[in-house]
């Protein structure tokens, strides 16, 4: 039986369309446990897949991947800056 291929949840599309190496989990992992909240990876991963709502991790998760998107942007801003020298 052929299995039918799933959808992919918001927050891995969102993830998808991030550099290949990008550290927004272990990112978000820090943030929370700045803010004291421990977490582990693995429950980021849950969050990611759609097990699991928690706000609190799925904001930590955007944040970090709204930040990963601005240095990217920026570096490659930078970049172009020093390519058309």
């Amino acid at each position: 039986m052929a299995e039918e291929a799933k959808e992919r949840t918001l927050l891995q599309r969102v993830l998808d369309t991030l550099p290949r190496n990008h550290t927004v989990l272990k990112d978000a992992q820090e943030a929370l446990a700045e803010k004291g909240t421990d977490v582990t990876r693995g429950a980021l991963y849950e969050v990611v897949k759609g097990r699991s709502k928690k706000p609190e991790l799925v904001e930590a998760i955007l944040d970090a991947a709204e930040a990963t998107k601005a240095r990217t942007a920026a570096l490659e801003a930078r970049a172009e800056k020093l390519a058309g020298q």
